[in-house]
């Protein structure tokens, strides 16, 4: 199944940002098919935000599909542990900030529990620390049954 999102309720400015640079500007008229790109000349020139498609990402790991003013906090708290839990740098990790500008995104990512949640982040740690261990407690777990 695709990833469907809809950004229609967030600011333009925020998924599409103003680009000035004009070597910028270059290349992306050169590359057309690298990112998606609003074009109204060189004084309203947009580039499809990295922290967007991020998000966009994001919604399937964190099993929040549309990120609200109600949940856009449980949503930062689920992407920032699941960043640091999958080795995500430190410079590219979404900030609250991001989350809360992003207001309105919706996907159609399937919906996680928090506890289903906490199950998907714990198997990612443990196939982080060890790919095997996880298996191996699947597997003795498996066998009582």
């Amino acid at each position: 199944m695709s990833l469907d999102f809809n950004y229609a309720d967030v600011s333009r400015d925020v998924t599409f940002p103003l680009v000035t640079d004009p070597e910028v500007i270059a290349y992306y008229r050169k590359h057309k098919r690298m990112r998606t790109v609003i074009d109204n000349g060189d004084d309203d020139f947009r580039v499809f935000s990295l922290k967007t498609e991020q998000l966009v990402r994001l919604t399937m790991s964190v099993g929040i599909g549309c990120i609200t003013e109600k949940n856009w906090e449980k949503f930062y708290t689920r992407a920032y542990a699941w960043q640091r839990i999958n080795s995500h740098d430190s410079d590219n990790i979404v900030k609250a900030s991001d989350v809360y500008d992003h207001i309105g995104l919706r996907t159609n990512a399937s919906s996680l529990t928090d506890s289903k949640f906490v199950k998907k982040l714990v198997r990612a740690i443990d196939s982080e620390s060890d790919p095997g261990i996880w298996l191996v407690k699947n597997n003795l777990n498996n066998k009582g049954e």
